[in-house]
């Protein structure tokens, strides 16, 4: 009688029988027990649920600290020569042969493998690295370029990022390049988007674009008919060539169908007087269909896939040879 009226309430309920009646139970507890019960459950589980609060508390610092010291990474990656440059042929079809290459950026980084450039392209961008990688991009061209043995007017394609071409760096990173590849006298092309020229605010990229191509320097809107230009761009600003995304090829029908969208891009860069890129050719139908169109370059696995330096060197010889 002494335990149970000191025994503590734990759980009741009362339920109703078929017959009417209310059945009740309660369940009691001795203190003494429940505290022994309690000790028990905070000895055993305690410790693991601490572990599981220090271990998210540690994942949630790391990607912290991975994401404010992205930075460095980039920075420890190209002190490390992570980066490369693979280079895509660019075929003309005027003369039948490798006119030039768009180079294209590589991160191949230890413990993870390759990276994805639109990944660690657009986190640069993010974390207002970008002009610094192009730097690094074009060191790395120059370095390539200086071993090859090509004709003068042989293309060097480099892509350049919307803040790049907008900031009044460009011109001395530009001229810096052409003055260390003059040797070879090679054709440097910029290759800038769409966003570029809506990104234009105040006119800096203009007065760039005028300046550079003054000098010689040519420049191309690559993926062309993806963003959101308005025609009167291309009146507004000079540019030499148009590059038309992939996508647009790839509407090639597999009889040889017209792509009317494709037609209508192609006219009006010869209206305007452009220069037309095709890009992502990849079948025998799509070459013949752009170049019956006045297409004037043309890339794309039909043609090469992009290489290293000195692969493309070999390959280069090879072709002409």
């Amino acid at each position: 009688a002494r335990v149970a009226s000191s025994a503590m309430p734990l759980y009741r309920e009362t339920v109703s029988a078929p017959s009417g009646a209310s059945i009740g139970i309660s369940v009691r507890v001795p203190p003494d027990a429940l505290a022994r019960a309690w000790t028990q459950c905070m000895l055993t589980y305690l410790p693991v649920a601490l572990l599981a609060s220090v271990l998210l508390g540690l994942g949630a610092y790391r990607l912290q600290a991975s994401r404010r010291s992205f930075r460095e990474q980039l920075r420890r990656a190209m002190r490390a020569g992570e980066f490369h440059v693979y280079y895509q042929p660019v075929y003309g079809q005027a003369s039948d042969r490798c006119e030039g290459v768009e180079a294209l950026m590589r991160w191949d980084c230890p413990g993870v493998g390759p990276v994805r450039p639109d990944i660690f392209i657009a986190a640069a961008e993010a974390e207002g690295m970008i002009v610094e990688l192009t730097r690094h991009l074009l060191t790395l061209v120059e370095r390539d370029v200086g071993a090859w043995s090509m004709p003068p007017g042989f293309h060097v394609g480099v892509n350049l990022a919307a803040e790049h071409v907008s900031s009044d760096q460009l011109l001395s990173d530009i001229r810096a390049f052409v003055a260390s590849i003059a040797a070879g006298r090679p054709q440097v092309v910029l290759e800038i988007t769409e966003r570029s020229l809506i990104a234009d605010d105040n006119g800096q990229a203009r007065r760039n674009i005028d300046a550079l191509r003054a000098e010689g320097v040519l420049v191309a809107i690559d993926d062309f008919g993806t963003g959101h230009c308005s025609f009167s761009y291309l009146q507004r600003f000079p540019v030499d060539y148009l590059k038309i995304d992939k996508g647009f090829v790839q509407a090639i029908g597999p009889a040889g169908e017209e792509a009317p969208i494709l037609d209508a891009i192609i006219a009006l860069a010869h209206r305007l007087g452009l220069a037309v890129v095709a890009e992502g050719v990849e079948t025998q139908l799509q070459f013949d269909y752009l170049k019956a169109r006045g297409v004037t370059f043309l890339q794309g696995y039909f043609l090469a896939r992009p290489m290293s330096a000195t692969e493309f060197a070999r390959w280069y010889a090879g072709q002409q040879a």
